[in-house]
């Protein structure tokens, strides 16, 4: 059994705060501690917090009358990448860029060959990840899929 921690704690509050943010495309601080139930101070920090790390940006004013407007957040689609790779059936390899609201960057796509051993595979998606990271920057992780 694993024991929570402050540490634990801010990094599943992280999560759930990038995670609300990406499913709602954008969202207030308030309706994130709406939602969330968390305090303002630690919405605060956290999306402090994000928004260092480059995965979350103000994008614009919610529109209200009266009052203070609020800045509504939103995921940063210049922020870091994500390489994305698919292992398809019959020797064929895809790979992608993608940014954090989902956009397609770039696209390659390599024959692999259908006998090929596993080495040689490795070899080759190491090719295709950095061919990608070259046009990337800062990469926030890697996916990988295949069939079956």
């Amino acid at each position: 059994m694993k024991t929570l921690n402050s540490s634990t704690v801010n990094e599943i509050h992280q999560k759930m705060i990038f995670r609300l943010v990406w499913d709602r495309k954008y969202i207030s601080r308030t309706a994130i501690r709406s939602l969330l139930g968390l305090s303002k101070s630690t919405v605060s920090e956290i999306v402090r917090n994000l928004m260092e790390r480059g995965l979350v940006v103000e994008d614009g004013w919610e529109n209200k009358t009266g009052g203070r407007k609020r800045g509504i957040l939103g995921v940063n689609a210049h922020g870091p990448k994500i390489i994305s790779l698919l292992l398809r059936d019959f020797g064929e390899m895809e790979g992608a860029l993608v940014d954090l609201r989902g956009g397609i960057l770039k696209r390659e796509v390599q024959t692999i060959g259908t006998r090929s051993d596993p080495a040689s595979v490795v070899v080759a998606m190491a090719r295709l990840i950095k061919s990608l990271k070259a046009a990337a920057g800062n990469v926030l992780g890697i996916g990988l899929g295949v069939p079956g």
